[in-house]
């Protein structure tokens, strides 16, 4: 391995965009001055250099060595594994900090280096990052894996190691600091998806009402598993006030939705499911926490569907390819009316906007005002079945089809012309179907 050559490499790595939820698995500060278990190295004994409370791991290169590292891996380093080894679940990100003993040097180009790779004893591989350090200023280099699968054999963590430029004294060992791995679901990303549903949807404004967080009514556990929704990896999503809140006064919580994956050659699969919060703009958000939702499966290619628990769901056309977290991510915008869906007149026309068909109270898939299995007189029966004029508040029921907060079946803003106008507005036999296989 040729450190100098490799390091020079660094300045062409970017940052990528990061989404999910960050976890360190590796901090190491060498404070306490101790060489930790499982911790390894090659040449001479790495030392431990500074004061009590700031002391960092001080590593000879190659040209200060006592004897040449003649076998593999064939340079002086130090490695420290990562508590709980490597998934490709996860994409990791490098935090390391280093200085040279000699201060910066005009035309040193690299005195450090620091990569996430495996190591089995004798061989280096799968090296993910190079970094290289100058002066005395702790530098602090951030870059993300892309979630390849680990090697056959070795254990996966941080090497150190020293070196210096042609040229210039070669006399300068490199004292490394604060190492920490950090670690994000290397997931399919959900957070570009977009939706509008119709019953929420105001035209004049372009965006939904957020009437149910205005009235406390969205409850703090997502309402499809109780409803019978197969999941597939999701399901039990919570959410607390101060999410539901988070996004004000600029969009408002609308209500809890679902997302599912299909199979890219058998749409009627399920792959994954995510439930997670829609705001009033479209734009999705993990419930747990407000932030970026992802699906637990890998990047790839897959059918999307869009669900709510009284409208009818949508699907894409044909499969789209879903980046990972740490990517960049596809944008999938079921308000546009150059999104192409799967079926048949899948969402309703409103304007330029495209939004779910509303009135699935009963969650049948079916749309329908009259006959068995209707989703109209669930309406009457929610406000008591026998006065059409009475209402009922502060319920947070399917039969709210307005998403309104109030559950109508007479007058104005009422639930039950809806259900009409979906399926037609002047044929009331008409029925509206789900195009979703």
């Amino acid at each position: 391995m040729n450190l100098r050559r490799a390091a020079l490499l660094v300045i062409l790595l970017k940052v990528l965009p990061v989404n999910g939820q960050l976890v360190t698995v590796l901090s190491v500060n060498f404070n306490n001055g101790q060489w930790g278990s499982g911790w390894s190295y090659a040449g001479d004994v790495p030392e431990f250099v500074g004061s009590s409370g700031a002391m960092g791991l001080r590593l000879k290169n190659a040209a200060m060595q006592s004897v040449p590292v003649n076998v593999p891996p064939f340079f002086p380093m130090a490695f420290i594994p990562v508590p709980g080894g490597y998934s490709p679940q996860f994409a990791y990100e490098l935090d390391a900090g280093c200085v040279s003993e000699l201060g910066p040097i005009p035309g040193l180009l690299e005195t450090g280096y620091a990569m996430l790779c495996w190591f089995d004893g004798t061989n280096v591989t799968g090296v993910l990052h190079y970094l290289g350090f100058n002066g005395t200023t702790t530098y602090s280099y951030s870059a993300w894996s892309s979630g390849n699968a680990p090697p056959a054999t070795g254990t996966f963590g941080v090497l150190l190691a020293a070196d210096v430029y042609e040229g210039i004294d070669p006399d300068a060992a490199a004292i490394f600091d604060d190492i920490f791995v950090h670690r994000v679901p290397y997931s399919a990303a959900a957070d570009q998806i977009r939706f509008m549903l119709d019953g929420a949807f105001d035209g004049v404004l372009g965006k939904m009402r957020g009437d149910l967080v205005d009235q406390g009514l969205i409850q703090l556990t997502e309402p499809y598993t109780a409803l019978g929704y197969p999941q597939v990896g999701g399901g039990g999503e919570t959410t607390t006030a101060a999410v539901l809140n988070l996004n004000l006064p600029v969009h408002k919580a609308v209500d809890w939705v679902r997302l599912e994956l299909r199979n890219a050659t058998n749409p009627a699969q399920l792959v994954s499911t995510i439930q997670c919060l829609v705001l009033s703009n479209g734009s999705l958000l993990r419930g747990a926490d407000g932030g970026p939702p992802f699906f637990p499966v890998p990047p790839g290619s897959y059918y999307v569907v869009v669900r709510h628990r009284n409208h009818l769901g949508v699907m894409t056309a044909a499969p789209v390819y879903l980046g990972a977290t740490t990517g960049i991510h596809t944008a999938i915008d079921f308000r546009s009316a150059s999104t192409a869906t799967y079926g048949t007149d899948a969402r309703r026309v409103r304007g330029s906007t495209m939004t779910l068909w509303p009135g699935d109270v009963n969650a049948d898939h079916v749309v329908k005002y009259t006959g068995a299995g209707n989703d109209r007189d669930p309406i009457l029966t929610a406000i008591g079945g026998t006065v059409p004029t009475a209402t009922l508040s502060g319920q947070y029921r399917a039969e709210d089809v307005n998403l309104d907060g109030v559950v109508k079946y007479t007058g104005a803003g009422n639930d039950r012309d809806i259900i009409l106008q979906t399926v037609g507005g002047s044929v009331p036999t008409n029925v509206r179907v789900e195009q979703v296989p």
